[in-house]
């Protein structure tokens, strides 16, 4: 892989990062369909990530990947999503309110 395709990865992988875990629960949240602290948005938000960097791997030479590189990177995108949710359930914060607001 060359460094310009390298660089172009990276940036995607940055915008999918941005664009799923940080836009989409906001945009859910102001169309008034998910609140921004709740487990449902967060899976959204994750199932969206993990198609879009799994788009970007295949894209980028990853339909050359093994059956087991394949399953490393799907099982460390739900290891990190479940992470997540748990931590979401386990904060002492109160619903309806941002933990920077």
């Amino acid at each position: 892989m060359d460094v310009l395709t390298m660089i172009l990865v990276a940036l995607a992988g940055a915008a999918s990062v941005l664009l799923a875990l940080v836009g989409l629960p906001k945009l859910l949240e102001m169309h008034g369909d998910l609140p921004y602290d709740s487990v449902g948005s967060r899976l959204v938000a994750w199932s969206a990530f993990a198609a879009l960097m799994v788009a970007i791997a295949s894209l980028a030479g990853g339909l050359g990947w093994n059956a087991t590189m394949w399953a490393a990177a799907l099982l460390f995108l739900g290891f990190a999503a479940l992470w997540d949710v748990y931590d979401l359930i386990t904060r002492r914060i109160p619903r309806g309110r941002r933990p920077d607001s």
